[in-house]
């Protein structure tokens, strides 16, 4: 259900604070007002207002998580999940919708998912106008151009925050890099980024990455089916290095067959680290071996990556990618999302999307989401 209004003040006390777009990283306690933010400060600072508590001791207390790339229309698609299951009940609070929808099937998804949901849902809009509502080569024929209606769209809709296109061989055919190039003009003309899924060339990662600009984003970039991140030597590929310097953001994108523990390590052993981790969550890998974002945020711990590296890459990363300044931080005025999580000593056994297995000695274990400023427990 949606976020109920009006919401009482709502204090989260006791937890440990791990902002990385504030700096934070300490004991301290928020003040959230309905759908802001009013206040984080010191544990105790508001203990005489009265307010409800939420108890987070012994948790750490960051912005909402963000997963920048999800499939959620379940009704047109068959492919997706049900938003607040992998959303608000697994302590995320804000899903972008990946491509699912294009022009033409976007309103009903608006209207079905999107205006029901608690989870805050945003969306990559596909290139094709039915999305992935008739099959998985939504790219491989020839594509109307119709900028006018997508402006349309975007006036009715502000949640589309992008558009996404499918870049691998079985989904573009004998298109090549037609459809990249069809995108990256949609996007100039109506002043989004662009999502561009890479997987089995061609086209290879680095022509597709030659393409983008600043603020654009390579999906499945730590995939392991050749032609991607690392060269046959393995290092980071020229013209990957290249995008990076230009501004383009490399995201995770775990999905059934999109992320390799071999590939993340060689390319952290590079010096190069995702800077989104997302799931690409839809219903042929919910029950592995995806299964969730904290999950997935456990495998990059287990990789190499540092805590503060992960927080950062599911909150203020993709709240920059979507062009949303007020998600991804603890701040006054920020909107009141929060996750509350634990990071747990145990032993576990990861799977990546080849098969292979990495065991670990630390999860992350969602505990609850505030959205919007209303507590709700995980799953």
């Amino acid at each position: 259900m949606p976020v109920p209004g009006p919401v009482r003040p709502l204090v989260v006390r006791g937890g440990h604070v791990l902002d990385p777009g504030s700096g934070l990283d300490a004991p301290m306690d928020v003040l959230v007002d309905g759908p802001r933010i009013a206040a984080v400060d010191a544990p105790g600072a508001f203990d005489g207002t009265g307010h409800p508590v939420l108890d987070a001791s012994g948790c750490h207390v960051g912005p909402g998580f963000i997963d920048l790339h999800v499939h959620v229309d379940t009704p047109a698609t068959g492919l997706g999940v049900d938003v607040d299951a992998i959303g608000v009940g697994q302590g995320v609070t804000t899903v972008a919708d990946a491509g699912s929808t294009g022009l033409d099937t976007h309103p009903a998804f608006h209207r079905d998912i999107v205006k029901a949901a608690t989870t805050r849902v945003v969306t990559w809009l596909n290139l094709a106008p039915a999305g992935l509502s008739q099959g998985l080569s939504e790219l491989a024929g020839p594509l109307p151009a119709d900028p006018g209606r997508v402006r349309a769209l975007l006036d009715a809709h502000p949640g589309i925050r992008g558009i996404k296109v499918r870049m691998s061989r079985s989904v573009v055919g004998g298109q090549g890099i037609a459809p990249l190039l069809r995108a990256r003009a949609l996007a100039d003309d109506v002043g989004l980024p662009v999502m561009a899924h890479v997987g089995q060339a061609p086209p290879a990662l680095g022509e597709v990455a030659a393409h983008l600009r600043s603020g654009d984003v390579v999906t499945h970039a730590l995939h392991g089916k050749g032609d991607g991140l690392l060269t046959d030597g393995g290092r980071v590929a020229g013209r990957v290095l290249d995008a990076r310097r230009r501004g383009v953001r490399f995201d995770v994108g775990h999905g059934s067959a999109s992320f390799s523990f071999e590939v993340a390590r060689r390319a952290l052993a590079e010096g190069f680290r995702a800077d989104t981790v997302s799931t690409d969550l839809h219903s042929e890998n919910a029950d592995g071996p995806v299964h969730s974002l904290a999950e997935t945020m456990g495998k990059l711990l287990a990789v190499g990556y540092t805590l503060n590296e992960v927080v950062a890459a599911v909150t203020r990363a993709p709240a920059a990618v979507l062009g949303r300044p007020d998600l991804g931080v603890l701040r006054a005025g920020a909107a009141a999302d929060l996750t509350v999580f634990r990071v747990e000593e145990a032993e576990h056994v990861f799977t990546d999307s080849t098969g292979a297995l990495l065991r670990a000695t630390r999860i992350v274990r969602p505990v609850g989401a505030v959205r919007g400023g209303v507590h709700v427990p995980a799953l």
